[in-house]
């Protein structure tokens, strides 16, 4: 997950590169619950 966040690969992970890997996790959706899955409470 490092490297992903790492955009200029400077192995560091700046305020604006935490920012937009937050922002690219914020717009994933979650999975979809399976039938055999237990109810959630």
């Amino acid at each position: 997950m490092f490297e992903q966040m790492d955009a200029d690969h400077d192995g560091k992970v700046s305020a604006a590169e935490m920012d937009a890997a937050h922002r690219a996790m914020s717009q994933q959706q979650p999975p979809k619950a399976n039938a055999d899955d237990p109810p959630q409470n």
